[in-house]
């Protein structure tokens, strides 16, 4: 299982303990949901099918017994989540608001289907990231689409850096994400997510030195983890998680 995912889980029981339901909020094939079940959790999930491989991933959540009744489909037009206000209480998003243009409208109606003591945890980049992590390459992100941006990746390319290279020539690779950056994600300054998620819900906190604890732990670098989390060196955590991967923030329902 994926650092992220088991990451996701750990802080459910941490969060809001047992007996909870818990959402997954763009759950894609449903690993998170599938996994939670089997530890005892109430896990529901959405997800949006319209675009991209949508199809494939609607097929494997219909194929499954176990996420078949678990998993309902988002409505991408109105960003409609199809659960009733006040129902679960705790809603988990895994690097899924860099792909959301209207972020306000979402996290609005994710507050409704929370209960009024509800939390929220939610792992995705900011523009201020360093390394663009859909095709791996540093500042890809920064750049206007532009024929710049194109030998930029292509370079990247040709070195050997670069994800998702899936049978692609490299020219064909460096266009396609090239286009990709301007039609699938939004990245927003750290700031605008503060506003947005502060006028929404409260007791906003960040937990990327948590979170790098846990990936230094699970790769056996105990005795290093152990101080990730310390001042002054949680602020160094902060830093390499915010440039490298993404923000890790939880906050509370506001009523």
């Amino acid at each position: 299982m994926k650092a992220n995912h088991e990451y996701v889980l750990r802080k459910c029981n941490l969060l809001v303990g047992d007996n909870a339901r818990v959402l997954d909020y763009g759950c894609g094939k449903g690993i998170i949901v599938e996994e939670g079940i089997k530890r005892g959790i109430d896990f529901l999930g959405v997800e949006a099918y319209a675009f991209g491989s949508g199809t494939n991933i609607k097929k494997v959540v219909e194929n499954s017994d176990v996420l078949r009744n678990r998993i309902r489909e988002l409505d991408i037009e109105e960003n409609i989540i199809p659960f009733p206000e006040k129902h679960f209480d705790l809603v988990v998003s895994n690097q899924v608001f860099e792909h959301v243009v209207d972020m306000d409208t979402a996290i609005k109606e994710i507050k409704r289907v929370l209960k009024e003591d509800g939390k929220v945890l939610f792992i995705f980049p900011s523009k201020e990231c360093w390394r663009e992590g859909h095709c791996g390459v540093y500042f890809a992100h920064w750049m206007p689409k532009c024929r710049l941006r194109y030998y930029w990746l292509l370079l990247n390319r040709l070195v050997g850096v670069g994800r998702l290279k899936r049978g692609r020539t490299r020219r064909q690779w460096a266009d396609f994400f090239n286009n990709w950056l301007v039609d699938s994600v939004t990245y927003r300054k750290i700031s605008e997510i503060h506003s947005l998620m502060n006028s929404h819900y409260s007791d906003l906190q960040h937990l990327e030195d948590d979170y790098l604890s846990f990936r230094l732990s699970r790769a056996n670098f105990t005795k290093i983890a152990q101080f990730s989390k310390v001042y002054p060196f949680a602020l160094i955590s902060n830093f390499i998680v915010r440039k490298r991967g993404s923000l890790v923030i939880v906050a509370h329902n506001s009523i």
